[in-house]
């Protein structure tokens, strides 16, 4: 647990991964983002909105580097959810379970890559200094022929990839992290650099 010091009510749900740089042509965690950060009917999200606990919900990848990633799930809580952690968290589980029992569908992939596609083509143009670094730290994933195009485009569809991915999602592996005012009697101790107290 973490106290903020502004108002802020924070779940956010962190899954460690083996490296997935190397995915980049599937990119099997951007299927899984998909599915549980959707907002439609029937969707986690929905769900969780449609009894008062969460006001957002955001899913993917946190974290990508050479030799590990961080899977995450992050919602913004509201004044009840902020008490219903433990309900929330297992409606999660429950979601990445449903997921984990049905097998990879094509249309899903399809629609991710159709949406990833639509957002390669129509993207802003950017700074000629960021646009140089985005370019040479895609140079140093990517063939030269898809440096523009790699970090955005779905090019294959792996559902074995898939399944792995969401294998790992499990209770046992998580690491939550619960940010509110309303955890302080459960944060004893500070840290140092700026005094905030938090728990574990």
């Amino acid at each position: 647990v973490n106290v903020p010091v502004r108002q802020l009510r924070l779940l956010t749900v962190l899954w460690p991964m083996p490296p997935i740089r190397q995915l980049w042509r599937s990119k099997p965690h951007r299927y899984i983002s998909h599915l549980l950060g959707h907002e439609s009917e029937g969707s986690l999200l929905s769900l969780l909105k449609g009894r008062g606990w969460v006001d957002s919900l955001c899913a993917g990848e946190s974290v990508s580097a050479s030799d590990f990633a961080m899977f995450e799930v992050q919602m913004a809580l509201s004044e009840e959810g902020d008490g219903k952690v433990d309900e929330i968290l297992l409606e999660l589980f429950a979601a990445v379970n449903m997921l984990r029992a049905l097998p990879p569908a094509r249309w899903v992939f399809e629609e991710c890559s159709s949406l990833a596609e639509m957002g390669f083509r129509y993207k802003e143009q950017d700074e000629p200094m960021d646009a140089a670094n985005s370019l040479a730290t895609s140079l140093e994933h990517h063939p030269p022929a898809d440096v523009l195009s790699a970090p955005y485009l779905h090019q294959e569809f792996d559902p074995a990839a898939i399944e792995a991915m969401l294998a790992l999602l499990t209770p046992a592996r998580v690491i939550t992290l619960h940010s509110s005012r309303c955890v302080a009697a459960a944060a004893p101790y500070r840290e140092p650099w700026y005094n905030r107290p938090f728990g574990t």
